[in-house]
């Protein structure tokens, strides 16, 4: 993965824009973005983490879409 990063014309960037707890489940948006052109793009992608104690037990990752206007 980290050739295939160092390799393309244009550097991804990823964060965590938010993060909610509720009981054992923890859903986050994960915005990625790059910058083509002078120009930013970006999508935005859901994840829902359930924990026990302090590991994870499952991960749901749903399909990036545009992300909402901030």
């Amino acid at each position: 993965m980290t050739d295939y990063l160092g390799s393309l014309s244009y550097q991804p960037h990823c964060e965590r824009t938010q993060m909610t707890r509720q009981g054992r489940f923890v859903t986050t948006v994960e915005k990625c973005s790059r910058t083509v052109e002078g120009q930013e793009r970006a999508q935005c992608s859901v994840a829902v983490y359930e924990f026990r104690g302090d590991k994870i037990l499952n991960v749901w990752y749903y399909d990036a879409e545009a992300c909402d206007p901030p």
